[in-house]
């Protein structure tokens, strides 16, 4: 079982919206869906160049008990935003959501 004391982060959980303006055109955001507690810990992180551009991305593991989450969603915490590489890791009591910050 988890421990309730470790989830001391706050993370916003943000789903995709589709709609349609008055033209018909399709519109697609996210918008804030779920808040959460969370344990935030770095996995790893890699360097590349991208049009003479270096850039750095950062693979971070959220913890926490909720597991309505999917890889459509993606995470803000801390001003940032990070899409989930994959579907959430369910254990016993807990889940496991790998997610890499976005590019700003």
């Amino acid at each position: 079982m988890i421990n309730a004391g470790i989830l001391r982060e706050s993370i916003m959980i943000q789903k995709l919206t589709t709609t349609q303006d008055e033209y018909g055109d399709v519109i697609q955001t996210y918008t804030d869906y779920l808040p959460l507690r969370a344990s935030v810990k770095y996995a790893g992180g890699a360097k590349s160049v991208e049009n003479f551009e270096t850039w750095n991305s950062q693979t971070v593991v959220f913890t926490t008990y909720i597991r309505n989450i999917d890889e459509t969603m993606r995470i803000k915490w801390k001003d940032n935003i990070y899409i989930i590489n994959s579907k959430p890791l369910i254990n016993y009591d807990y889940l496991e959501i790998y997610a890499e910050k976005l590019k700003n």
